[in-house]
C-alpha cells in the first residue's frame, strides 16, 4: 500500500464529503479552493473572473472582498489583495509538495508561519490583559488599592482572560495534524491521483494557505 490505512481512511471520508458538497452545488472546481485566506482581510480567496465580454474573460483566484462574487464573504470591501493565476499558484503549491517526496531533508527547511491571525489576536489579548492585572496588583501592593477594589478591577479581566484561553484552546486544538511519515506518503501519491484525489491530498497536508501580496504562506498540517 503506498499510504498506510489510517491515513487512507481519512482520505475516504474526505471523499465522500467532497462527493456529498459536489451533490448540492458547493464543491470546488480548482484545487486549491477552501484553503486560501487574505492576508489582508481575512475573507476567503478564490475562483474569480476578470475582464470585459469585448476582450475576453480569465479566471484567477481572488479574495471575495475585492471581487464581490459572494456578498456575505466579503469582509472589507476596499481590500485590494492582488488576484492570482490559477495555473500559476496550483503549481507553485503543488511543487512543495512534491518536494517532500523527492527530499526529505526539505521537512527541516519548512517553517510554519506566525500563527492564524486570529489565534495571534487572542494572544495579543492575553497579553494585555496579563500587564493589567500585574499593574493592578501592585498597586494593592504599595497600598493604593483596598483589596475591595482589587476584587472589582481584577475579577472581570480574570473572566475574559479565562474565556480567551478557552477560545485559544479551542482554536489550536482544532488544527488538523498528521505525521512527517503520513506527509511523505501522501506527497508520494499526488502525481498518480486524480484530480479529486489531488485535491484531498492538498486538505490533508495544508490547513490553509494565507495570501497577503506576493507573501504565500502555507500553513503544513505536518509541523
Amino acid at each position: 500500500a503506498i499510504i498506510d490505512e489510517d491515513t487512507y481512511d481519512t482520505a475516504q471520508d474526505l471523499l465522500q464529503e467532497n462527493r456529498r458538497r459536489r451533490m448540492e452545488g458547493c464543491a470546488s472546481s480548482t484545487l486549491l479552493g477552501g484553503l486560501l485566506v487574505c492576508g489582508k482581510c481575512g475573507a476567503k480567496y478564490g475562483k474569480c473572473k476578470t475582464g470585459t465580454k469585448k476582450y475576453g474573460y480569465k479566471y484567477h483566484y481572488g479574495c471575495f472582498s475585492r471581487s464581490k462574487k459572494i456578498p456575505a464573504a466579503v469582509k472589507d470591501p476596499s481590500c485590494r489583495n492582488k488576484y492570482y493565476d490559477i495555473a500559476k499558484l496550483d503549481d507553485a503549491i503543488t511543487e512543495q509538495i512534491k518536494q517532500l517526496a523527492l527530499d526529505p531533508a526539505y521537512f527541516q527547511t519548512l517553517k510554519q508561519p506566525d500563527d492564524a491571525p486570529q489565534i495571534k489576536a487572542i494572544k495579543q489579548q492575553l497579553k494585555t490583559i496579563n500587564a493589567q492585572l500585574s499593574r493592578f496588583l501592585d498597586l494593592y501592593g504599595t497600598g493604593r488599592f483596598s483589596i475591595n477594589d482589587l476584587d472589582a478591577k481584577t475579577q472581570p479581566l480574570t473572566e475574559q482572560r479565562e474565556q480567551l484561553q478557552k477560545e485559544l484552546d479551542r482554536l489550536q486544538a482544532s488544527r488538523r495534524h498528521i505525521s512527517n511519515d503520513q506527509a511523505i506518503q501522501l506527497a508520494e501519491a499526488f502525481d498518480a491521483a486524480t484530480f479529486e484525489e489531488k485535491q484531498i491530498i492538498i486538505k490533508q497536508l495544508i490547513d490553509k494557505i494565507i495570501i497577503n501580496d506576493d507573501d504565500i504562506n502555507i500553513y503544513w498540517n505536518f509541523i
